[in-house]
């Protein structure tokens, strides 16, 4: 209703976003796992982690929180949080910098100029 308020079509609306890197294409966006990588997050986060843990349970006795210390499980969570960073496309808590995060001020302030949509 507010496009059309200003004389906007739909179209021309979202043409200018695309043009001006506020909208992405869906189908054009790139795939941030592969599928191999995709297939290693899914069997880490629902067979290997899970089965590695009960394992241990069962053998030793463990608690939950000594489990969660052993070797091989911080390193299979370590990988598994490596993966879902980049599926997420963002760095690692290991990348992340360690200064304030850094804003956008041009796509921020153009978007606002082009007014709330509703």
């Amino acid at each position: 209703v507010e496009l059309q308020e200003h004389g906007i079509s739909l179209r021309h609306f979202i043409t200018f976003g695309l043009l001006r890197g506020f909208l992405e294409r869906i189908d054009s966006r790139n795939q941030a796992l592969s599928d191999k990588e995709a297939s290693e997050l899914e069997e880490l986060r629902s067979v290997l982690i899970p089965n590695k843990k009960q394992e241990l349970k069962q053998l030793g006795k463990l608690t939950s929180a000594e489990v969660n210390k052993d070797l091989e499980i911080v390193r299979m969570v370590a990988r598994l949080n490596e993966l879902k960073a980049k599926e997420k496309n963002r760095p690692s808590p290991n990348e992340m910098p360690m200064s304030g995060a850094e804003t956008d001020d041009d796509s921020s302030t153009a978007m606002h100029q082009l007014g709330s949509i509703d």
